[in-house]
């Protein structure tokens, strides 16, 4: 349906364009057009299609509702779609208007979450999303439905058009649903049966309608068909009546074939091409001009025709030179320039002339990757039929993400018995469903659950638990693959081996697995103003007491916990109440088997040579045999010597073969008793590890609590939630004193240091264990799979005792990892290197906290390896050896100290070139900033500033109208609580009319989220009143972002990433308001610690301000992204204006800004000159207002 607004009790609002199409083979739409009753504004009549005269001519809902409601009444189900799981104004106008009064009506239920749910590798959570993708871009259906003609006799009503897109939607939700595997007799519908299974267990409640409506359409599949198929739908099979169940063994098999399905895809990429040497500014520019005549001449939307520009080919062709020289680079160029392919045409010209080498591009923001992923590179590397474009199809691209992105396979396959049995919730087994349809559709990975499915009430609380197990960061090395395959992060990184062009994360570039670093040449980091920070947090490490109870502590000693089961029928009313369940412990598990194994090869030994059970008579055959091994070890030795004695004799072939053959029977003779051997030390290591262990886990558990407050005391660790420098001054009361100010690190110190020993020692025993585990079961690892971390991902078998070994394995790194932060935090606090952190959450519990150690100076990890000796970077000398430097670089190397996951090489020892691009890295004309955020100790060999496009002052171009309000109070960091609620309400009061007289079309960026969230708490019904939608960031806030971009009557509020990194082009933005300068929060510990160690003058002069100004242009780049775009960008921090502050706004390419002295200026000469300059004056008079209007709002 279509609405001239929100629905609301006292509603100003009406009903404007009503429909439905019956789910029946070949059914039409059937729809009424109403009036309204009451004008509407412009993006109505567009979102519509209809016109106010034409709404006029038809009946009112009180006229039409006598005819409707009948028709809707005949229905069981209506399906609509909601909003990121959240009701939508359509549901609302549906439940409290279309359908009040009726005595049975139909049961309303939200399409988005089917949509999330089978299609998890597409973003479908909006109509005009579907309305896109079902019908604009798909060329049979537009014509077929005649969308393509709706310009030619003037606007037409879309409504029809959305519901035959909610109708295809769901039809491929339904092939989704029931996709055969197999051929033949053996062909089966496993996700219908997997479904058929969740649905039959399910409680007929509101929670699962949707997937109980969902297993019904399935049996009549033809329900979706249209009277004309497209060519491109085939027919749906038909599901039986009662589908088998499958068994672990069906499951296992289809969760590998879906894994095997991508990830034993032959890539299309021909052999490459013999290298030619750099890349010149020709073959960039002749590369431009054949990718812009492709894209013009294929037909494609305007979007992805290329306007190459003077400034895009500069660009690039400093990017070429880059890519052929050594050091690191840094070029800014301005929005609109198009860096993205600037920088991707020359690395790949480069590729084709260099097809043994590999460029990494690294990335901030998900939304850029998938930008190119999706975009720019299949534009570049592909024919609009789908074919290999001729000049790069010897080049191949991967994208690899962090191993906790990936789920494992192994572990989803071995988590299906648990999830699936018949006291299992119905919710935990279609959560494992879910991520079967991800590891189908989008390749394994688990990053960005849809919303609808996070905020389910009872399937989200599974869904993360199911993530957190399956993950394969934590469960991949437990059960590796059958016959030598990898799993799904292996496969990934596989691809990332072979690949030419690979696309990362900031994260991931500081942790590249090493055979990509081999190969790797040039790094181009995009965003890179965000680089230093994101950096930094990649190579941070923490001591997590989580982790350390539900991973180590619990799974060695108590057993995991297993998720709880719901009641059975028979279950007696005391029963009902959920148990907690833990599977078996792994030390005792472990230490049975150990025993087992050892009591077998006693069986083994000769009848007569047996020594009795007990430990005395068995140590004495041991001495024995030990002494009996060594005769034979000397026998061996003496035959070697006589062999090479004899070598130029004519018996040395008979001496070799004597020697040989007494290595190998010793080799023989020796294996029971080295194999005993390793059986006793593991079996001590296992005894050995239970004191430590429960001393450490009763430590952790005593220290969690010093963190919490009881009966009203002060807690002895009052570290407040969030992240909190060790150093830093805490404000703690207590009840009945005034409150003091003081840091309590000595106290957080003191309560660590008693965990140290027992953790160190469990770690010890765990080692030990892990190092005599594999000779103790006998199990075979393949050569060089030590070396490699991930390698036991793609060992062949997966044996019981190599499950054993696996888990073991994994519990030594984490107990060893856990143990060895634990010292460099208490061996290294205080220093100037790293800043000690505390973070905590205490709503999640007494256990939430971790204590991080994040890199401060990052010259060792970026620049160069530097010299123990003089701290500058390790140089080779004129007439130095090969292995002279060699042995000087592993030196200085060790005096590092790395951690175990930190990265060998320095990022510019990894690359030859590496090129730093972003659209704000100049401060006051210099780079000098950004170099010392990146703390590169060495000029850039080459930079570049390209000036952006657009200009802000010229009316007839991207004009910018910008101001400050001076006549608000000034923001004062130091005041009480009541004082700072207190300035919010007041720039709330000047906030609300600027929002509404835009009609909202405003990004509202903040420093604080407490700050965000006490606006959004008075903005939300306010601009409700004047139907303005309100969007608070969430997170990375990928709906909101959507959303916020389609609907022009938005406002969207956030904090940090939405500084930068977002794109929002055309009229949806046409206001930017800064809530406050963004000055760095000196209570952020990364600042908190610069401050600490830096001079006054170098931190505030150096540091603080040109952060503020950097992030001020960043937070200005949001306004205008496109030619023609056009708005206002107003700071409401009234401190801009004063002589000390003003130099801030000195970044902006702004002529003037405006000094509002009272509201009445401010809004006199904002509003008038806006609206003209953005056409909404007519709309605005529509709404009845004027600037006296504005000013009531202000009071």
């Amino acid at each position: 349906m279509f609405a001239t607004g929100a629905y609301r009790p006292d509603t100003k609002h009406g009903l404007l364009h009503l429909g439905v199409l019956p789910l029946q083979p070949g059914a039409e739409v059937e729809h009424w057009l109403l009036n309204p009753e009451r004008d509407y504004p412009k993006a109505v009549t567009e979102a519509s299609g209809i016109g106010r005269d034409r709404s006029r001519q038809h009946p009112t809902w009180g006229e039409a509702a006598a005819t409707i409601q009948p028709v809707l009444a005949g229905f069981d189900v209506l399906l609509i779609m909601d909003r990121a799981g959240e009701p939508s104004a359509e549901r609302h106008w549906l439940e409290q208007c279309v359908l009040a009064g009726l005595e049975r009506p139909p049961v309303c239920i939200g399409l988005d979450e089917l949509l999330a749910f089978f299609l998890p590798g597409e973003e479908l959570d909006d109509a005009d999303e579907l309305l896109r993708t079902f019908v604009v871009r798909d060329k049979a259906a537009s014509e077929q439905l005649g969308y393509a003609k709706r310009n030619a006799d003037g606007r037409v009503p879309q409504l029809p058009f959305v519901l035959y897109a909610m109708r295809r939607a769901l039809r491929r939700v339904l092939a989704s649903l029931l996709r055969p595997e197999g051929t033949g007799p053996q062909q089966w519908l496993p996700i219908f049966s997997l479904l058929d299974s969740v649905v039959r267990r399910a409680p007929r409640q509101r929670t699962s309608r949707a997937y109980r409506l969902l297993h019904t359409l399935a049996r009549q599949p033809r329900c979706c068909d249209e009277a004309t198929p497209a060519p491109t739908d085939q027919p749906l099979s038909i599901p039986p009546a009662l589908p088998a169940w499958p068994s672990s063994e069906h499951v296992e098999t289809l969760v590998f074939n879906y894994l095997a399905r991508w990830r034993d895809r032959p890539d299309d990429a021909t052999a490459p091409e013999l290298g030619l040497g750099d890349v010149s500014e020709k073959q960039v520019a002749d590369a431009f001009e054949e990718l812009g005549k492709r894209l013009a001449g294929a037909g494609r939307d305007s979007k992805d025709k290329l306007q190459t520009r003077p400034q895009q080919v500069e660009y690039a062709q400093f990017v070429a030179q880059s890519i052929g020289g050594r050091g690191a680079y840094a070029i800014e160029a301005g929005t609109g320039t198009g860096k993205t392919y600037g920088y991707l045409v020359p690395a790949l010209e480069y590729l084709r002339h260099a097809p043994s080498a590999l460029v990494v591009v690294a990335t901030s923001t998900k939304n850029l990757q998938e930008q190119m992923r999706r975009g720019e590179l299949p534009r570049l590397l592909r024919e609009p039929d789908g074919r290999r474009n001729p000049r790069y199809q010897a080049i191949r691209t991967a994208t690899l993400k962090g191993k906790n992105c990936y789920l494992c396979a192994m572990a989803l396959a071995q988590a299906y018995d648990d999830c699936f049995q018949l006291s299992a919730d119905w919710a935990e087994g279609l959560a494992w469903l879910y991520l079967l349809l991800r590891l189908r559709d989008t390749e394994g990975e688990i990053e960005g659950v849809a919303r609808p499915l996070n905020a389910h009430p009872q399937l989200g609380p599974f869904l993360r638990g199911l993530v957190r197990r399956v993950a394969a960061d934590r469960a991949c090395r437990h059960a590796p693959l059958p016959g030598r395959k990898p799993c799904v992060y292996p496969a990934h990184r596989a691809r990332a081996e072979q690949a030419h062009l690979l696309i990362v994360n900031h994260h991931k570039l500081a942790l590249l697995p090493l055979k990509v670093v081999e190969r790797a040449t040039v790094c181009v980091i995009d965003e890179a103003d965000r680089f230093p920070d994101n950096f930094r947090s990649a190579l941070a490490s923490s001591l997590d007491a989580r982790e350390l109870q539900e991973e180590l502590f619990e799974p060695l000693l108590d057993g995991s916990r297993l998720p709880s089961r719901r009641p059975t029928a028979n279950s007696k009313p005391q029963d009902e109440a959920r148990t907690e369940r833990r599977a078996v412990p792994f030390l005792p598990e472990l230490d049975e088997r150990l025993y087992e194994v050892q009591e077998q090869l006693w069986r083994e030994v000769p009848a007569a040579e047996q020594p009795g059970p007990d430990e005395a008579s068995r140590a004495a055959y041991e001495l024995v045999e030990e002494a009996r091994l060594a005769e034979l070890g000397s026998q061996a030795a003496l035959l070697e010597e006589v062999a090479l004695l004899m070598l130029e004799t004519p018996v040395a072939a008979d001496t070799r073969q004597s020697a040989d053959a007494a290595w190998q029977l010793l080799a023989i003779e020796s294996a029971p008793f080295r194999r005993r051997q390793a059986l006793r030390t593991a079996a001590r290591a296992v005894a050995a590890s239970y004191e430590p262990l429960r001393e450490s886990q009763l430590l952790l558990t005593h220290l969690s609590s010093q963190f919490q407050s009881r009966g009203g005391r002060l807690a002895p660790l009052p570290f407040p939630a969030g992240g909190t420098h060790w150093q830093d001054n805490l404000r703690v009361a207590e009840h009945g004193r005034p409150p003091i100010f003081r840091p309590f690190h000595q106290e957080l110190v003191a309560a660590l240091q008693p965990l140290q020993p027992p953790l160190a020692d469990a770690s010890h025993q765990l080692g030990c264990l892990r190092r005599h585990l594999v000779q103790a079961l006998n199990i075979s690892l393949s050569s060089g799979e030590a070396a490699d971390e991930d390698a036991p991902d793609v060992e062949s078998s997966g044996s019981y005792d190599e499950r054993l070994y696996r888990r073991a394995e994994r519990f030594a790194e984490l107990a060893q990892s856990q143990a060895e932060i634990l010292v460099r935090l208490l061996s290294e606090f205080p220093c100037r290197g790293y800043v000690p952190v505390v973070e905590r959450d205490p709503v999640a519990g007494p256990l939430s906290w971790q204590l991080g150690r994040q890199p401060y100076e990052l010259w060792s990890y970026l620049g160069a390896t530097p010299d123990p000796a003089t701290g500058h970077p390790l140089v080779r000398e004129p007439d130095e050896a090969d292995e002279a430097f060699q042995a000087r670089w592993l030196a200085a190397r060790a005096a590092l100290q790395r951690l175990s996951r930190e990265p060998d090489k320095p990022l510019l020892e990894q690359f030859r070139s590496v090129i730093f691009t972003s659209a704000t890295l100049y401060v006051q004309g210099t780079l000098q900033y950004f170099r010392q955020q990146l703390d590169l100790r060495v000029p850039f060999a080459g930079e570049q500033r390209i000036r952006p496009l657009f200009d802000y002052n010229n009316e007839r171009g991207e004009q910018v109208l910008a101001g400050i309000p001076t006549y608000l109070p000034q923001f004062r960091a130091g005041a009480r609580p009541d004082e700072k609620r207190a300035w919010c309400e007041i720039q709330l009061r000047t906030l609300l009319p600027l929002l509404v007289a835009l009609e909202g079309r405003t990004l509202v960026l903040f420093t604080s989220n407490e700050e965000m969230h006490l606006a959004a708490d008075w903005l939300r019904e306010r601009l409700a009143a004047h139907d303005i939608e309100l969007l608070v960031q969430n997170g990375a806030s990928q709906w909101e972002i959507r959303r916020f971009r389609q609907l022009e009557q938005s406002v969207l509020l956030g904090v940090d990433r939405m500084w930068t990194g977002v794109d929002f082009a055309g009229p949806t933005l046409s206001q930017v308001i800064v809530w406050r300068l963004p000055f760095p929060s000196l209570g952020e510990p990364l600042i908190s610690h610069r401050k600490r160690y830096e001079p006054d003058e170098v931190f505030w002069g150096q540091f603080y301000r040109p952060a503020a100004r950097l992030k001020l242009r960043q937070g200005f780049g949001r306004l205008v992204r496109r030619q023609r775009d056009r708005g206002a960008f107003v700071v409401l921090d009234a401190r801009a204006a004063t002589g000390f502050y003003a130099n801030v706004l000195d970044e902006l390419e702004v002529e003037a800004f405006h000094r509002f002295g009272t509201p009445t200026a401010l809004f006199e000469q904002t509003a008038g000159p806006l609206l003209k300059l953005l056409e909404l004056g007519a709309d605005f008079h529509r709404r009845e207002l004027s600037v006296s209007r504005l000013l009531e709002l202000s009071q």
